[in-house]
């Protein structure tokens, strides 16, 4: 299965915006809701997202990218990660649970390069990419309009329900993983 995501962001208003474009990913088993830690009495920081990045969108202007195949493959890799993590609590860990789940999911971290923290915890299969959650974050309030589209090629021509198809789908699943004490929105 090839999935690829496209999308635009578009600045409605006449000033500059920077625009945190974030996905969290679902597969069958679970999906990745980050919430924040909570720093002090005064202060949180967000965890995470499975792809979180920074955009500088200019005044009535858009901006345009994509989430190539192995983009999206390295989302599917990095949320089974994190499963793993959570799941085995390795005693012998050398950062705190939060810290790792965020660790696996910076952008910057890539399922395939050979990372010595990330990799004994990487699974044999990867549970396939069914969804995810899409959100946007601006540091201060802006009209912004988020378009996309998601291209998804079955390679094995058996992966993909037609329209009209009386099959039951995937739903969201009921397993919510965060990094351990996050808080979640209400």
């Amino acid at each position: 299965m090839n999935i690829e995501i496209h999308f635009t962001l578009s600045n409605l208003d006449t000033t500059e915006h920077t625009v945190e474009l974030l996905i969290d990913p679902w597969n069958e088993f679970a999906y990745w809701s980050p919430g924040v830690t909570v720093v002090d009495d005064d202060d949180t920081e967000p965890n995470l997202s499975g792809y979180d990045n920074y955009f500088i969108v200019p005044a009535q202007s858009r901006v345009q990218g994509d989430l190539s195949p192995d983009d999206t493959y390295n989302l599917e890799a990095n949320l089974a990660t994190v499963e793993n993590v959570l799941k085995l609590n390795p005693p012998n860990l050398s950062v705190d649970l939060t810290t790792m789940c965020n660790h696996i999911f910076d952008i910057q971290h890539r399922s395939n390069d050979g990372d010595p923290l990330v990799t004994p915890y990487i699974p044999a299969v990867i549970a396939g990419l069914t969804g995810f959650d899409l959100g946007i974050r601006t540091p201060e309030p802006a009209n912004i309009a988020v378009e996309i589209v998601v291209d998804v090629t079955d390679l094995n021509g058996n992966r993909v329900i037609p329209p009209g198809s009386t099959e039951a789908t995937i739903q969201r699943p009921g397993t919510v993983l965060s990094p351990p004490g996050a808080k979640q929105g209400n």
